[in-house]
């Protein structure tokens, strides 16, 4: 793709493109070092929901912290940008905390019984089955 001189709209979504791969690429060592921006205290609490042009916004699902989170955020917001730009390479400008959904839980696998040779013999034989040619 040719690089477009000129003025581009601010939203992407009206030019049909989104974040650029090194936005995108930003936001996921964000979300997998999390814990060690925010601490875990307010990684229980906390996620990211965006990082774009400098602003940092975090989502807080614990409704009653939000006031508290925000002014803890600004009082931190120094040593966060520096933890941002040691770590991670990314220049912050700015904090916002809003209101989010918790993460929906995970799913665990079902408990399996103990595998026995003769409920493995059938697995076995029925992958068999499945792979040869007619």
């Amino acid at each position: 793709m040719k690089p477009r001189h000129g003025l581009r709209p601010l939203s992407g979504q009206a030019a049909g493109i989104g974040p650029d791969a090194r936005t995108v690429e930003a936001e996921a060592r964000l979300r997998r070092a999390w814990d060690f921006i925010v601490g875990p205290h307010l990684a229980d609490r906390t996620c990211l929901l965006t990082f774009r042009r400098g602003m940092l916004t975090i989502g807080c699902w614990d409704v009653t912290m939000i006031g508290s989170l925000r002014q803890a955020a600004e009082g931190a917001w120094p040593q966060v940008q520096a933890r941002l730009l040691e770590a991670l390479r990314l220049r912050a400008t700015s904090v916002q905390v809003l209101p989010c959904d918790p993460p929906a839980p995970e799913a665990k696998p079902e408990p399996q019984g103990p595998l026995t040779f003769d409920l493995l013999l059938d697995r076995l034989q029925g992958a068999g089955r499945r792979h040869r040619r007619s």
